[in-house]
C-alpha cells in the first residue's frame, strides 16, 4: 500500500511538471520548488559547454564513446565526482538523452541473459532489467535544451552507426559460460573473446577478465589473472 501511494504521488508530481528523477543529469542543476513553481532543471553553463564539446567530438570527428573516454582522461575535464576517469554510462547518457526527459519511461522486465553469477541473481520469477514503456504512457517533463534538435539527431545517427560496428554486437561466436564467470583475483565479470586469423578463421578463444581494461575500471595496472582458454 505504501509503495502504491508513493507511485501515485510521483505520477501526480510528474504530471504537474516537477522534476522527480533524482540527481540532475550532467549539464543541469536542480532548482527546488518554491512559491508555487515546481522543482525544475536549469542549465549549468560550465557543464553544458563540456556537453556541447562531446557532441562535436561525436559528430564532427565520428568518435566512439570509448575514444571520447580516452580523450577526456588525457585532458583537464573531470566528472562531478572529481575522479580521473569518466563513466561510460555517463558519457553515453549525455550523448543520447532527448531534450524532453520523461518520467515512467521504463518498466521492469525479464533479462534476456542470466546474471553474472548465480549468487547475484534475484529470486525466481522476478524481473532483472528494464525496458521502454509504450510511448502513450510517457509523461513529458520539459527542460531547457543544451543542443538543438538537428545536433541531437546527428548524434543519434552516429551512435547507431557506432553500435552497428561495435564488437559487443558480434553474435558469430557463442560461449558456454557467457555471463557466468567471475575473476577469482579481482571479482569482476569475465567475457569470451575470439581472435581471427586468415580468412576469418578462429585462431584463439579465451575468457578475459574485465579488470584487464584499465580505462573502464580506472586501474593503474590490469588484472594479473591469466586468460583461460576455451576448449574447442
Amino acid at each position: 500500500m505504501l509503495g502504491e501511494r508513493f507511485r501515485r504521488g510521483k505520477l501526480q508530481k510528474a504530471r504537474a511538471g516537477h522534476w522527480i528523477a533524482g540527481q540532475a543529469p550532467y549539464g543541469y542543476r536542480y532548482v527546488p520548488s518554491r512559491d508555487g513553481v515546481p522543482g525544475h532543471l536549469e542549465v549549468e553553463e560550465a557543464e553544458a559547454e563540456v556537453v556541447r564539446m562531446l557532441y562535436r567530438w561525436l559528430i564532427d570527428e565520428r568518435m566512439t564513446v570509448r575514444q571520447i573516454l580516452k580523450r577526456l582522461a588525457a585532458g583537464p575535464w573531470r566528472p562531478r565526482n572529481g575522479k580521473r576517469l569518466w563513466s561510460n554510462s555517463v558519457v553515453h547518457r549525455v550523448l543520447s538523452d532527448p531534450a524532453l526527459f520523461r518520467h515512467g519511461l521504463r518498466q521492469p522486465a525479464r533479462a534476456r541473459r542470466p546474471a553474472a553469477a548465480p549468487d547475484r541473481r534475484p529470486p525466481a520469477g522476478q524481473p532483472t532489467c528494464r525496458k521502454d514503456r509504450p510511448r502513450e504512457e510517457w509523461i513529458p517533463i520539459p527542460v531547457p535544451a543544451i543542443v538543438d534538435a538537428i545536433t541531437y539527431q546527428d548524434a543519434s545517427e552516429q551512435l547507431t552507426r557506432n553500435s552497428a560496428l561495435s564488437f559487443r554486437n558480434n553474435t558469430r561466436n557463442d560461449y558456454l559460460l557467457r555471463c557466468l564467470l567471475t575473476c577469482r583475483t579481482c571479482g569482476l565479470a569475465m567475457c569470451g573473446v575470439t581472435t581471427s586469423g586468415a580468412r576469418g578463421r578462429r585462431q584463439h578463444r579465451y575468457y578475459m577478465c574485465h579488470g584487464k581494461d584499465t580505462l573502464a575500471r580506472d586501474r593503474a595496472h590490469p588484472c594479473p589473472q591469466p586468460r583461460p582458454e576455451v576448449s574447442q
